[in-house]
This record gives C-alpha cells, sequence and structure tokens, in this order.
C-alpha cells in the first residue's frame, strides 16, 4: 500500500478511533491520551484537547511542524476503570502506524 505523504509544516486533523474497548463502554467513558510520533519528535495530545464532533470520534489537530520528518506513528493510552487493578484503573497501551511519511 502507498503511504501519504505529508509536507512537514503542514497541518492536518488526525481521527482517533479506539475500538477496543469493553463491553459498554465508549469512548466518553473511558480517558485516554494519543501521542504522534515522526522522525525522532513526538506531540502528545489529552483527551480534553481533541475536538469531539461525535461520540466515539475524536480528532486531534496535528501541526507536522512540532515533528521531525519520517515515519508517522501515533501512540495511544487508555485508561479503562477496573476494579480489579489496585487503583482501580487499567491502562492499555496501542501503536498504530498512520501509513503516511512527513516529508
Amino acid at each position: 500500500m502507498k503511504k501519504t505523504i505529508i509536507k512537514h509544516g503542514s497541518d492536518r486533523k488526525i481521527q482517533v478511533i479506539i475500538d477496543a474497548l469493553p463491553d459498554g463502554k465508549t469512548m466518553k467513558d473511558v480517558d485516554f491520551n494519543v501521542t504522534f510520533n515522526a522522525g525522532g519528535s513526538s506531540v502528545t495530545f489529552e483527551k480534553q484537547s481533541l475536538k469531539n464532533p461525535q461520540d466515539d470520534l475524536y480528532i486531534a489537530p496535528l501541526a507536522t511542524g512540532r515533528l521531525g520528518r519520517g515515519d508517522l506513528w501515533m501512540h495511544v493510552e487508555v485508561l479503562i476503570p477496573d476494579t480489579d487493578f489496585d487503583d482501580g484503573i487499567r491502562h492499555e497501551y496501542h501503536d498504530v502506524f498512520l501509513n503516511a511519511v512527513i516529508v
């Protein structure tokens, strides 16, 4: 599959969708943050700083000039309420390769 080419310094809206949640939970029910990485640099967005145009869809306003040049990928940390853990929170981590490169 051909990679999407993104010109360094351009602004992009990146959809953040978490579909691997426990039954009955939605993105509004959990806390999360997302970190975009490229070229040895990263930018992190907390859930509260993302746009939320509809249920279970969040948008990250990514300014690619804050990242380096290279393959773009996203790291998501999800904090799921779970009484089986001492602090009541289960931490899940997901890496998503976006099939895009910043040049």
